[in-house]
């Protein structure tokens, strides 16, 4: 399941030191455990529909973010968003 990948990842990343991708990480699996909590599945899993809906949720946030920065003429933020676009890909996430 997407949930569970998706604990795993968050796990090594911390053990990889790769704060980009624990942060990205820790971001998307702790909105998928909220919803597993608000569905009554006790944090432990989700269904993989929900998974990649709150995925794509929070990568259009993101993109819309990105934008605000780069309207805003703020190029340090837009970098660091485009670098955890780029772990993502990295990553398959």
């Amino acid at each position: 399941m997407l949930f569970d990948q998706l604990a795993h990842d968050n796990i090594q990343a911390l053990k990889d030191h790769d704060k980009t991708a624990r942060a990205i990480l820790s971001i998307v699996y702790g909105k998928c455990k909220n919803e597993s909590i608000e569905k009554g599945l006790n944090a432990k899993s989700l269904p993989d529909e929900d998974c990649l809906r709150i995925i794509q949720k929070t990568i259009k946030e993101v993109e819309e973010e990105k934008k605000s920065f780069e309207a805003a003429n703020r190029e340090e933020k837009v970098l660091e968003l485009t670098t955890a676009e780029y772990t993502c890909h990295r990553t398959g996430h």
